[in-house]
């Protein structure tokens, strides 16, 4: 608590080691109001001096008059004491309160605070000095305090001077919690400056005295916040501003009183900030809404005609690129919406679109697999090496593209297997695509035995492939005479088809050929081996096989 003692004037003095003398309180007093009239007609340096003058005046007389008092009060009743001398004590300390309440009012004056247009130094100095004031006034308060206890134990009516007392605390405790406020107020400004000038080094200095400034305010209201407690005067409101400014909950959230000053003022600062603009944020808000509505509309329409203009047979892009391309007109019409649409909310896009470049680049070094097999497939977008629908040979998968994305590649196989193949793999192996071209040229090998007709071979092959509808006539297919292998005669047979046809052709021709073999007596060897053995004659002269 802010009880502060008033050490003696002078050390040692005889007058104040025992019962004080009275007549020294009254040449103090006589001092006192001699160097207060000097006070009033002196300036600048001469009034500094002045006041310090003043103020040790007063330290002595209140320290001569209490110990007087003190003095007194410990003497037996017998000890011939007059009343008179009681009187003079009583009247001592009585005139206390008339002296030092006007002086309390007088430095109440004089306080300036900080402007933000002060230098760090200037606003160091300034501070300072209301340090040494206010240390002052809290110097004066404890006087007064004491002195009250004296006077109750003097067994004066003491009702109107207590009442000074707490509005003397009162005042000191509102004129605290104003500073604090307005030191607050100055901190965050300067922040905001900071914020826009980080390399200002006055704009940091000023920072480092206001946070100086604003907890030795905090202590001395938590000191005044106990002087309020003791004296009888309510201090919810100081122990309000504590918690607000300090953002620490002590035991004073546990008062009701405190909990429900807390929250009417947030239900006041939250009305307040709700009738200011309320309004203006409903207004912004349905022009969010309509924003994102009309976007999401454009989105579909847009959606819509680029489908129906890439399925328009005009352009023949591949249908990856194609759902690209739609999905990326959708999103890119939502994604504009929604960031006209934070704007009008008062969002700063600079620092969005900035953190969200930040946060891809992190992103893309995590996903950095992720990230090649969408680059293989933005490759395999733009090369179009094949297509859904497309029967493809690659990287071990053999079958018909079902489905493609910028990551992987789905692909049903000829036994009905479903096989999820990453792009970077078929990237970066040999794609055989078997449905690229319209027609298809299909290699046949059939072989007749050494004794079989050659031209009667060759006429047949070339009437089974004239009368297949599935063979094209250009380009004209092909029979020859290709080898001669080791146990037949074999003759290549390649006709053109349309590459849906292929397999169809392939069965038929092959049936067909083996049905007129056996029809015309051509056979169709099968691998065989000649083994001749040979006898040589025995050491006996008898013969061995």
């Amino acid at each position: 608590m802010l009880y502060i003692a008033v050490a003696p004037a002078i050390a040692g003095n005889e007058e104040q080691n025992g019962a004080a003398s009275l007549s020294r309180i009254a040449e103090l007093q006589a001092t006192l109001q001699e160097r207060i009239e000097k006070r009033s007609n002196a300036e600048g340096v001469r009034q500094n001096v002045a006041d310090a003058r003043v103020s040790r005046t007063f330290d002595q007389l209140v320290s001569t008059v209490h110990m007087a008092a003190q003095s007194y009060l410990s003497q037996p009743e017998d000890s011939g004491i007059s009343d008179t001398q009681r009187s003079q004590i009583v009247a001592a300390i009585d005139s206390i309160p008339s002296l030092i309440g006007p002086e309390i009012e007088r430095i109440r004056q004089r306080f300036a605070l900080p402007r933000p247009e002060q230098t760090a130094l200037e606003q160091a100095a300034l501070s300072a000095e209301i340090r040494v004031k206010a240390d002052t006034i809290d110097k004066y308060i404890g006087a007064l305090i004491t002195n009250n206890e004296i006077a109750r134990q003097l067994g004066m009516d003491i009702t109107a001077v207590e009442a000074a007392l707490k509005q003397h605390i009162t005042t000191r405790a509102e004129d605290t919690s104003a500073y604090l406020d307005v030191t607050m107020e100055n901190l965050s400004k300067l922040r905001d400056q900071l914020a826009a000038l980080p390399n200002d080094a006055e704009l940091a200095a000023k920072i480092a005295v206001t946070q100086r400034h604003m907890m030795l305010t905090v202590e001395v209201l938590r000191e005044l916040a106990a002087n309020m407690e003791a004296m009888g005067v309510d201090p919810t409101v100081v122990n309000t501003q504590l918690i607000g400014a300090t953002g620490a909950l002590t035991t004073d959230i546990l008062n009701v009183s405190v909990i429900s000053r807390l929250l009417r003022d947030s239900a006041g600062n939250l009305f307040e900030w709700i009738s200011g603009n309320g309004a203006r944020i409903v207004f912004q808000a349905l022009i969010f809404i309509a924003i994102l509505l009309i976007s999401w509309k454009a989105a579909q329409l847009a959606e819509m005609v680029t489908r129906r203009a890439l399925q328009s047979g005009r352009v023949r892009f591949s249908q990856l690129l194609q759902r690209m391309i739609i999905s990326g007109t959708r999103s890119a019409i939502l994604v504009l919406g929604l960031l006209i649409g934070l704007s009008q909310l008062g969002f700063s896009l600079g620092p969005l679109l900035a953190g969200l470049g930040i946060a891809g680049f992190i992103i893309g070094f995590a996903l950095q697999d992720s990230l090649s097999n969408f680059a293989s497939g933005m490759m395999i977008l733009v090369y179009r090496p094949f297509d859904v629908g497309d029967l493809i040979d690659v990287s071990g998968a053999f079958g018909t593209v079902r489905q493609m994305s910028l990551f992987n590649t789905t692909v049903l196989t000829i036994d009905n297997q479903t096989l999820v193949v990453p792009n970077n793999q078929i990237w970066q192996n040999v794609i055989k695509n078997l449905t690229a071209q319209k027609t298809r040229r299909v290699d046949m090998l059939f072989g007749i035995s050494y004794s079989d007709d050659i031209d009667k071979a060759e006429h047949i092959l070339h009437d089974i492939v004239a009368t297949n509808d599935r063979v094209l006539q250009q380009p004209e297919p092909l029979v020859k005479l290709h080898e001669l292998g080791e146990s037949s005669v074999n003759f290549a047979v390649r006709p053109w088809v349309k590459t849906s046809d292929y397999w169809d052709a392939y069965w038929e021709i092959t049936r067909e050929v083996k049905v007129r073999f056996d029809a015309e007596g051509i056979s169709i060897p099968f691998p065989q081996r000649d083994v001749h053995l040979f006898t040589a004659p025995s050491p006996e002269g008898q013969t061995q096989s």
